[in-house]
C-alpha cells in the first residue's frame, strides 16, 4: 500500500522528545521617534530567511531553534536597526527606527499625535471602499465566459525535525532521504524533506447563465497515496485543505473555516487598514494598502493589498497571513501570495497562486509543511465554446489520457527543481522498505478501521466487540471485497454472536454497479442482502453500525431491542446535476427481545410482525463534495443545502407484509457561516404516516442514552419514549469557533471553544394509531411494574436545549444539556450526571 504521507507520522513518532531543542523566544515592539507604533515591519534575523512583520501595534514575537546573532527591524522610509540576540533564551528587543529620505511617494496617514484608529476620515478606508463599489466590474464572475489553463502543483514536507533524527537505528532504512532531500524553506528558514508531490494540468471553462465551471484534466501526476486514498480522494482531500481563494469573494474557506475577505463588502467594519507606500509591481503602479483584524483573535487575515493606481480599483496583487491569536488548530504559520494579470478588456485575473502553510501538533514540533503554486495562463474571456463543453454540471473531467505520466511534461508551465524531481524516486524507494510497509499497513487501520487483504478487507475494528443488556458481550467479524477483486462487484457481510443470548446475527450482500466502478460519482448500482440483526427500536441510523462499540457506553442500558430479519433490495441511482433517486424494497421479520413484548389491547401476545416496505426517495444536494478513499466515500459539509424527501408504501400481502400504510418524509439540512461569529448546522426533518400499523412501524424518536453526544438524536430522551405518527423535528448546532473565549485574558489561551444547540420535538398520535381506542393494536412498552415507559405527546413540544465548550487540548468537547419540557416524574430522564433532567455529555473531534 502507497502511503508516503506515514513517513512523518513514522518519524514523529519516534523523535517528538528530540525535536523540542534550544528555543529562542523573542518579543518587542517598534515604534518611531514620537514613540508610535509601526505596523508592518520587517523584523528578521541576519543573513536568514526567518522574520515576521509587526501587527498595527507595532508587536511582534518570533520563537525559533535557528536564531542568528542579530536581529534587524527594516521599514520603507526608515533606517534600518539591529540588535544583538541571545541565543536560547527568552528575552525582549524593542526598536526606534528613525527617518530617512527615500525616492518614493509615501502617503502618510498618521499625525503627530497617537491617535485611536478610526474609519472615518482615513484615506485608507475610502480607498478600501472604491475597491469595494468596483468588484462587481473586476471579478471574472462578471464575464459571460471564461477560460485557461491551469498548472497545479501541491507539495507535503516533512518540517522542524532534530538533526539527531537519522542516528536512529530504525531510520537506517531512510537514511539516503537524510543525506539527498533535506532543503531549507525559502519562507520561515526551516529544514524539511519533501515526501509527496502532486501534479495537475488542465483547462477550465466558465460560462455565467446558467452558471458552469467545469474543469477537463489534461494530465496529472502523483508521487503516492495517502493512506487508503486513490488519485481522486486525494484531489478531493487537497481542495478541501487548500481551497480555491477569491479575493473578491465575501468569504474565504480555509481548514473548513470562514476568514472575511479583505475586500469583504463590509470589510471596514471587520479590518483596519493602513496605506503604506505607493509601488510599482512589475511595472504596475499600485497603492501598497496594509491591514489587520480589528481583533487580533478574530478569524481573519492581515497582510498587504496592491491596488492598480489608474482609477480601476483593481487588485494587482495580493499578500495573507494570520494572527497567531486566532483560535486555529495544528497552524503554526499561513502564507498566501496571489498576482493578477491585465487582459486586453483591462480586466485583471489571477496569473499565480502560492500557499505555504506549516502543520504541526504543537508549536516548535515535528510537523508538516503544505505548499501549493498554481499558475494560470492562455486566458480567453467572452468566447462562447460549444454547448457540449459546459454541459456536464460543475464537474472535474479527466480526458482520456490524463492517467498517462509519459506525456505530462508538455502541460506543466515551469520545470520541477532537482529536489521535486527525485521525489518520485525517493517515494517508490520508500514503499520498497519493510518499516514502511508495517507503518502504512498499522496506520491505515487506526484510520480507516479496515484490516487491508489485498482483495477483501475485514472490519470494521469497532464493532468486532461490543456488549448490551440483553446480548451481553457480543463478538463480530465482517469484511467486505475491494476494488482489487472486482470494480463492478463487492461482496460484504459478517457473522455475530452475543455470548447472552447466543443468538447468531448475520448480513451477507452484493453490490453491482452499472458503471465501471462501484465507487466512482455517479453511482449507478443496485444492492443485494440477507440478514438477522438486533437493533434499539427507532436508532436506525445512516452514520454509525448498531454493533460499533461505542452504543456499548450507555449510562442507563436499554432492556428493550428488536431483532429483524430482513431481505433487502437497494437501487440507487446518481446524476451529475447532483440529483439522485434511490428506489428501496424490505420484507422484514421483527422479533421482540428483552423487555419489550408484542401484547395486544384484547390481551393476545403477537410473536413478530411482518411487513413488505417499498420506498421512492430523492435528494437534491447542489455543488456536493466528497472524498473518496479506496472503497468508500464520504461527504464534505459545505455552504450548500441537502433536501431529500421518501415516500413508504407498506404493501399488504406482496410476499407475507401484514399491514397496507404508508409514510412520507421531508428533510432539509444546511451549514450558514456567519462572519467572525463561527457557524450554524440546522436540519428539520417531517414526517407524517397514513393508515393503520402497530407502534414499532410509527415514528419513534431517535434518543441517546449513551455518554457521548449525538447531534441527531435527542440527548436526553430514553429509548422509545414517544410515539408518533405525525411529526416536526428541529436540530440546531451554532459553533462559535472561540469568538467570546478569545476575548478572555486567561481562557483564551487554552483556545476553547464556544457551542450552543437546541433541539425541538413536536408530534402527536392520530386517533387511528392510538392503542388505547383500539383493542387490535399493539400496548405501547411499560416496565418491570406494568408502569408505561412510552407516552403520547401533548400540545407542549419537546425541547433540549445545550451550551458546550470544544476544542479541549484541541481534541475533546463536553456538554451540558437541558431538558426543558416532560419534566414530570413519569417521565424520569435516566442520564448521567442526571438532575430534573440535566446530564452531561461527552465527544471528540479532529478539528482545524
Amino acid at each position: 500500500m502507497k502511503n508516503p504521507l506515514l513517513i512523518c507520522m513514522f518519524i514523529y513518532a519516534l523523535s517528538s522528545n528530540l525535536a523540542h531543542g534550544q528555543i529562542t523566544k523573542i518579543k518587542g515592539k517598534v515604534i518611531n521617534e514620537h514613540n508610535q507604533p509601526l505596523p508592518f515591519v520587517n523584523v528578521k534575523f541576519t543573513h536568514s530567511n526567518i522574520g515576521t512583520t509587526t501587527d498595527f501595534d507595532g508587536k511582534y514575537m518570533l520563537e525559533t531553534k535557528w536564531a542568528k546573532d542579530s536581529l534587524v527591524a527594516s521599514y520603507l522610509g526608515y533606517k534600518r536597526k539591529a540588535l544583538h540576540v541571545q541565543k536560547n533564551k527568552s528575552q525582549t528587543l524593542n526598536f526606534t527606527l528613525i527617518p530617512q529620505a527615500v525616492n518614493i511617494n509615501i502617503i502618510e496617514v498618521r499625525d503627530q499625535k497617537k491617535i485611536r484608529y478610526k474609519n472615518k476620515g482615513n484615506p485608507a478606508v475610502k480607498l478600501i471602499n472604491k475597491v469595494i463599489e468596483k468588484k462587481s466590474q473586476n471579478q471574472n464572475s462578471s464575464l459571460d465566459h471564461y477560460e485557461y489553463d491551469k498548472y497545479e502543483k501541491i507539495e507535503f514536507d516533512l518540517n522542524n525535525f532534530s538533526s539527531t533524527i537519522s542516528e536512529k537505528k530504525i531510520m537506517n532504512s531512510f537514511q539516503f532521504v537524510f543525506d539527498q532531500y533535506v532543503d531549507t524553506s525559502e519562507v520561515n528558514g526551516k529544514p524539511f524533506i519533501p515526501f509527496f508531490i502532486k501534479e495537475n494540468a488542465s483547462t477550465v471553462y466558465y460560462q455565467k447563465n446558467p452558471k458552469r465551471y467545469n474543469e477537463y484534466v489534461h494530465g496529472e501526476k502523483m508521487s503516492g497515496h495517502l493512506n487508503r486514498m486513490d488519485n481522486d480522494g486525494i484531489g478531493f482531500l487537497m481542495k478541501k485543505l487548500y481551497s480555491e481563494i477569491d479575493i473578491y469573494e465575501n468569504q474565504i474557506e480555509l481548514f473548513g473555516n470562514f476568514f472575511p475577505s479583505p475586500i469583504n463588502d463590509v470589510a471596514p467594519s471587520i479590518y483596519k487598514y493602513f496605506i503604506i507606500d505607493t509601488v510599482w509591481v512589475e511595472g504596475t503602479n499600485c497603492i501598497n494598502v496594509g491591514f489587520l483584524p480589528r481583533s487580533k483573535s478574530d478569524f481573519g487575515f492581515s497582510g498587504n493589498l496592491f491596488i492598480v493606481n489608474d482609477g480601476s480599483y483593481a487588485i494587482r496583487k495580493v499578500q495573507l497571513g494570520i494572527s497567531k491569536d486566532i483560535n486555529l488548530n495544528f497552524v503554526n504559520e499561513l502564507s498566501v501570495d496571489q498576482s493578477f494579470i491585465k487582459l486586453d478588456t483591462n480586466l485583471w485575473m489571477l496569473s499565480k497562486n502560492a500557499l505555504f502553510i506549516d502543520y504541526s501538533l504543537n508549536n516548535n514540533k515535528l510537523g508538516i509543511v503544505g505548499k501549493k503554486s498554481v499558475s494560470y495562463r492562455n486566458h480567453v474571456i467572452n468566447t462562447k465554446r460549444a454547448d457540449s463543453i459546459y454541459q456536464p454540471y460543475n464537474q472535474i473531467i479527466k480526458l482520456s489520457k490524463s492517467n498517462d505520466s509519459s506525456h505530462f511534461e508538455q502541460y506543466r508551465h515551469q520545470s520541477l527543481n532537482s529536489t521535486e524531481e527525485g521525489i518520485y524516486e525517493m517515494i517508490d524507494s520508500i514503499q520498497n522498505t519493510k518499516t514502511f510497509k508495517v507503518i502504512s499497513e498499522a496506520s491505515s487501520i487506526l484510520t480507516s478501521g479496515w484490516i487491508d487483504c489485498g482483495e477483501y478487507e475485514l472490519g470494521t475494528i469497532s464493532t468486532f466487540v461490543s456488549w448490551n443488556k440483553i446480548e451481553g458481550l457480543k463478538l463480530r467479524m465482517g469484511g467486505q471485497t475491494t476494488p482489487s477483486f472486482h470494480k463492478k462487484f463487492q461482496l460484504n457481510g459478517h457473522l455475530a454472536i452475543g455470548l447472552g443470548d447466543l443468538r447468531l446475527k448475520y448480513q451477507s450482500g452484493i453490490n453491482y454497479s452499472f458503471n465501471k466502478n462501484f465507487l466512482k460519482f455517479p453511482l449507478h448500482r443496485i444492492f443485494f442482502s440477507l440478514s438477522r440483526k438486533t437493533m434499539f427500536p427507532g436508532q436506525y441510523s445512516h452514520y454509525l453500525d448498531h454493533d460499533n462499540f461505542l452504543f456499548s457506553f450507555n449510562s442507563h442500558s436499554s432492556d428493550k431491542m428488536l431483532l429483524i430479519h430482513q431481505v433487502k433490495v437497494d437501487y440507487l441511482k446518481e446524476f451529475r446535476n447532483n440529483v439522485s433517486v434511490q428506489l428501496l424494497f424490505e420484507n422484514n421479520h421483527i422479533r421482540p427481545l428483552g423487555q419489550l413484548i408484542f401484547k395486544k389491547n384484547n390481551g393476545g401476545l403477537v410473536r413478530r410482525i411482518l411487513t413488505d416496505e417499498l420506498t421512492l426517495s430523492m435528494t437534491y444536494s447542489p455543488h456536493q463534495q466528497f472524498y473518496q478513499t479506496k472503497n468508500r466515500r464520504r461527504r464534505i459539509i459545505n455552504n450548500y443545502p441537502v433536501i431529500s424527501a421518501s415516500h413508504t408504501l407498506g404493501i399488504k400481502g406482496f410476499l407475507n407484509g401484514e399491514y397496507n400504510y404508508s409514510k412520507t418524509v421531508f428533510e432539509f439540512e444546511k451549514r450558514f457561516n456567519i462572519p467572525l461569529l463561527g457557524y450554524s448546522d440546522f436540519e428539520a426533518e417531517v414526517g407524517k404516516f397514513w393508515g393503520q400499523a402497530p407502534f414499532p412501524l410509527l415514528g419513534i424518536p431517535r434518543a441517546n442514552q449513551s455518554l457521548g453526544y449525538q447531534f441527531k438524536s435527542f440527548n436526553l430522551m430514553n429509548y422509545m419514549e414517544f410515539i408518533n405518527d405525525e411529526y416536526l423535528t428541529i436540530r440546531w448546532n451554532h459553533y462559535f469557533k472561540g469568538f467570546v473565549f478569545n476575548k478572555l485574558p486567561l481562557i483564551k489561551k487554552l483556545k476553547i471553544r464556544e457551542v450552543i444547540g437546541v433541539k425541538l420535538l413536536y408530534g402527536r398520535l392520530s386517533d387511528e394509531n392510538n392503542p388505547y381506542l383500539h383493542q387490535n393494536l399493539l400496548e405501547l412498552p411499560s416496565d418491570a411494574n406494568g408502569l408505561p415507559t412510552t407516552f403520547l405527546m401533548s400540545s407542549t413540544p419537546y425541547l433540549e436545549a445545550s451550551v458546550g465548550i470544544t476544542n479541549i487540548l484541541k481534541f475533546f468537547r463536553i456538554d451540558l444539556v437541558k431538558r426543558m419540557t416532560y419534566l414530570q416524574e413519569k417521565y424520569e430522564v435516566s442520564h448521567l450526571f442526571n438532575k430534573r433532567g440535566m446530564g452531561l455529555k461527552f465527544s471528540a473531534k479532529f478539528n482545524f
